[in-house]
């Protein structure tokens, strides 16, 4: 609080706002974790909600798997979004070939992929999987102000 020793700091919202910094911290304040794991089908999209008036959410780390068993599809994007899905301006765009009986993995991490204040952040596939086929997307960051 600025006045007093404080034995205990965490990332809650009341902290994360506080004018006064301190301390030595292990992890981020505001790290968080999200991901969709959808049935075969259907489209692999994950989103963080806005965090409040001046937050911006900062990416971290993505994950994306497309696991194809049967018929082959083509080309899909994956997308971070600075916004919800589908609509958001595009912040990182990678691709992945459908084809039949693969697994196609995409991970990057160390990254620090800002987001606009008061903003939802959204990593998605450009296109559902064809129906016996299966996308799953993940991503972890952190939270400023």
């Amino acid at each position: 609080n600025g006045a007093t020793y404080d034995r205990l700091a965490t990332g809650s919202s009341a902290n994360l706002t506080a004018a006064t910094q301190r301390g030595l911290m292990t992890t981020r304040p505001g790290d968080w974790s999200v991901y969709h794991d959808p049935a075969v089908g259907v489209l692999a999209t994950v989103t963080k909600a806005a965090g409040g008036a001046g937050v911006r959410h900062v990416c971290t780390s993505i994950s994306s798997k497309l696991i194809v068993i049967f018929a082959a599809g083509g080309i899909f994007k994956m997308y971070l979004r600075d916004g919800a899905s589908g609509v958001g301006p595009i912040l990182w765009a990678s691709g992945a070939f459908e084809s039949a009986a693969q697994v196609e993995r995409l991970a990057f991490s160390g990254l620090n992929i800002i987001g606009s204040p008061n903003t939802a952040m959204t990593f998605e596939f450009s296109a559902a999987p064809n129906a016996a086929n299966y996308e799953v997307v993940s991503m972890t960051g952190y939270d400023i102000i």
